[in-house]
């Protein structure tokens, strides 16, 4: 698994994989990656962030919205954004929508 996190930047903008279905249980989430064959655990801010990859909100704006919403450092949730958006791109559960879809 490759670290996309140092091509993920504030303009990047999330959006699911099309064979990735989701299942919320307590603030969480599990993923259920059907090209793949794999499961995925999200913990409650990775699963709050999913649920807003909405294919037009860039990274930068879901870390402002999150970091208002929780009364957050802006820094500190632009970084963990960053983090997750990357990890889930090395594991092709999210791509960047500015790019032509599959």
């Amino acid at each position: 698994m490759t670290d996309a996190t140092g091509s993920i930047d504030g303009a990047f903008v999330p959006v699911r994989a099309a064979a990735v279905y989701t299942v919320e249980i307590d603030g969480e989430a599990v993923l259920l990656d059907e090209a793949h064959d794999r499961l995925h655990h999200l913990n409650p801010t990775a699963a709050l962030l999913w649920s807003c990859f909405d294919g037009e909100a860039t990274v930068e704006q879901l870390a402002t919205e999150t970091s208002e919403e929780l009364r957050s450092s802006f820094a500190t949730v632009y970084a963990d954004t960053i983090a997750v958006v990357g990890d889930l791109v090395a594991q092709e559960l999210v791509r960047d929508g500015r790019e032509p879809g599959p």
